[in-house]
């Protein structure tokens, strides 16, 4: 019986690790696009950093188009960018923590 048990949990970390990896991602093109979202919605967004704001070891950027990034990352103010991230709801405001951030070369 615990031969069964083992294989079924090791299947289901395989079934968990394929969905985290291959879950479709929502593209946001504004700040009224993340108010229709639940928290935890995997997103991508796109824009120029027009305001960053460093606290600790992080940073809070606010796109042109409305939409708020926090990541752990500083240095891209003014550059275009294209992040990845999860939507999360921080005092009533919906914003993008990022997990991947790259910058879009023109």
């Amino acid at each position: 019986m615990r031969r069964w048990a083992f294989i079924v949990a090791i299947l289901g970390l395989f079934v968990l690790a394929w969905l985290l990896f291959n879950l479709e991602e929502k593209e946001v093109f504004g700040e009224a696009d993340l108010g229709g979202l639940v928290a935890n919605t995997r997103v991508v967004v796109s824009g120029v950093v027009e305001e960053e704001k460093s606290y600790g070891s992080g940073a809070r950027m606010i796109l042109d188009n409305g939409v708020e990034l926090v990541c752990d990352c500083f240095g891209f103010g003014g550059k275009s960018v294209e992040a990845v991230g999860i939507v999360e709801d921080y005092t009533g405001v919906k914003r993008v923590r990022v997990l991947r951030i790259v910058i879009i070369e023109n």
